[in-house]
């Protein structure tokens, strides 16, 4: 009897093993879909969170000098133009990243790995390009997973 069981869970573990196999795969892609899609939430987050109205504003006055009496006493002008234009350059480094990983997700892995390595090329210095690499490795393997509909 105690071998009849045991040849039983053989056969059972035998037929079982494809089973296994193949929910591994699925709660594999399962898993790369939501980071595509946590990772794309976060950057449009952050995009959005950007439009906000900021409530802390400083005020700064100063005495005008000689040299600034010819210009316009009445026109405004920001101190720091070039941390809005970075600002601005990261807002649309983050709208190119989010427009690749809504083509992965909607299932065009090659062309969102392909607007991957347009945004490596067209952005070598962005900050955001260790997490683009790192998309397109995670791309790479949901396509090597079967994950393109």
């Amino acid at each position: 009897m105690h071998e009849l069981a045991m040849a039983a869970l053989l056969i059972l573990g035998i037929l079982c093993a494809p089973c296994r196999a193949e929910d591994t795969m699925k709660s594999r892609l399962a898993a790369l879909k939501t980071w595509f899609q946590h990772f794309k939430e976060g950057l449009d987050e952050s995009v959005v969170s950007d439009e906000y109205q900021k409530r802390d504003i400083v005020a700064v006055a100063a005495v005008r000098g000689a040299a600034q009496d010819s210009a316009e006493p009445n026109k405004v002008y920001w101190k720091d133009p070039a941390k809005a234009k970075k600002a601005a350059q990261l807002k649309k480094e983050k709208v190119e990243l989010s427009a690749a990983l809504e083509k992965i997700l909607s299932g065009n892995i090659k062309e969102g790995k392909t607007a991957l390595d347009s945004f490596e090329r067209a952005h070598p210095k962005s900050t955001l390009l260790a997490d683009a690499r790192k998309a397109r490795d995670k791309a790479k393997e949901l396509e090597d997973s079967g994950g393109a509909q």
